[in-house]
């Protein structure tokens, strides 16, 4: 327990050290790159949600222009390049119109920054975003098949070497805090405070899944050993459960909004 203490302060006391950079010369930069053309900026995900830790987590922004030319694109790339991998940011950019059109194709990505973010410049329009469970539905059936096929990929790709199917599988992002959030939110449940540990169970519970797949498979991503081949199979038939759960999920009470 106080390990775990002294991990999680570890965690702010870097986020803190990062924070003033981020929203300072990171957004700086983006006016200077933009102009009059930058709309909004928000910072979304772990760091949003008060769950950083230094070396392992990204951070995300959105930001937001009125129009955008490649030649600002390419110049925004150029001056803020080297922060980029030196902080792990993992900039979305589109423009507003885009944003608030495209709700209906990532309900998934947008209900987590509609529910944790922190705006850095600009208006906040993520409540004008038109959410709901259908789409959320679709979206998440459509990531749970693409994982499950990216995780067989994975396992003919390894041609039975374990190390390889090790380094294959903690660098595959096919499942994620977002991805939960939403399949604890078709259940009917509110996620968006929950905390990775809090999320994982929750999610065992709700589709009665085996225990303790995802929680082996967050820590062998941190560097715990584990029998590699044992895992896929455990991730595959738990990714096999939850895809035909979702996918026999009614249509009719999923019609309201998010």
């Amino acid at each position: 327990m106080f390990k775990a203490l002294l991990k999680f302060k570890k965690s702010r006391n870097g986020w803190e050290q990062i924070r003033k950079e981020i929203e300072e010369e990171f957004v700086q930069l983006a006016k200077e790159c933009f102009g009059p053309d930058l709309y909004a900026i928000l910072l979304y995900g772990s760091a949003a949600r008060g769950m950083y830790r230094e070396g392992v987590s990204d951070i995300n922004l959105l930001i937001l222009y009125r129009k955008a030319t490649h030649d600002q694109l390419a110049q925004f790339g150029k001056k803020v390049g080297s922060m980029i991998r030196k902080r792990r940011i993992t900039p979305l950019l589109m423009s507003r119109e885009e944003f608030l059109h495209s709700a209906d194709v990532f309900p998934l990505e947008y209900i987590d920054i509609r529910n944790a973010h922190r705006v850095l410049f600009g208006p906040d329009d993520t409540a004008s975003l038109d959410l709901t469970l259908k789409n959320l539905r679709h979206q998440t059936e459509e990531r749970l098949r693409g994982s499950l096929n990216q995780l067989r990929q994975i396992l003919v790709a390894s041609e039975g070497k374990t190390k390889l199917l090790a380094n294959y599988l903690r660098s595959w992002s096919g499942i994620s805090n977002a991805l939960f959030r939403a399949l604890i939110l078709l259940r009917g449940k509110d996620s968006h405070s929950m905390d990775p540990e809090q999320l994982i169970h929750s999610l065992e519970r709700e589709y009665r899944l085996p225990k303790g797949v995802f929680s082996a498979f967050e820590r062998f991503r941190r560097g715990e050993t584990r029998d590699p081949m044992e895992l896929a199979g455990n991730l595959l038939k738990s990714l096999e459960l939850l895809t035909r759960v979702v996918d026999s999920l009614p249509e009719e009470p999923l019609e309201e909004a998010v």
